[in-house]
């Protein structure tokens, strides 16, 4: 991943990730149907269109 598009400017620990994939797999998940989760720090912002003003 290239860290200067991403919108946290570092790259992912694998902790991160593992936090994401425990979660859908505990019962607190259990809504959670037929749904793609991106775990990638924001990096997807940019393919959505989404502008980032820096103050």
């Amino acid at each position: 991943m290239n860290c200067a598009r991403s919108g946290t400017r570092r790259t992912a620990r694998s902790q991160e990730v593992a936090d994401v994939v425990t979660f859908l797999l505990s019962e607190r998940a259990g809504w959670v149907t037929g749904s793609h989760v991106t775990v990638d720090g924001g990096q997807a912002r940019e393919h959505l269109g989404v502008v980032t003003v820096k103050s």
